[in-house]
């Protein structure tokens, strides 16, 4: 999603909560995932619009979890 609304929308939008940091302190709310969306996830390694994401989603790739954002929206600051 990150990818597209800063190709489509703006190249600036930064992503809200999604670093690696965010992911381990709510780990226990995480989901883990199958090959399939590690697949995806490995893909999302090259696109040039993720540079600034790819701690995170190697981190998600090692460890095998995922993080909706929606699961934060109650504990936003």
């Amino acid at each position: 999603m990150d990818s597209r609304l800063r190709r489509e929308v703006d190249p600036r939008i930064l992503p809200w909560r999604m670093s690696k940091t965010e992911l381990t302190a709510h780990s226990d709310q995480a989901a883990n995932f199958d090959d399939t969306y590690a697949a995806k996830l490995a893909e999302l390694l090259d696109d040039p619009m993720l540079r600034d994401s790819r701690e995170t989603l190697l981190y998600m790739l090692q460890h095998r979890l995922r993080l909706e954002q929606e699961v934060l929206i109650e504990d936003a600051p």
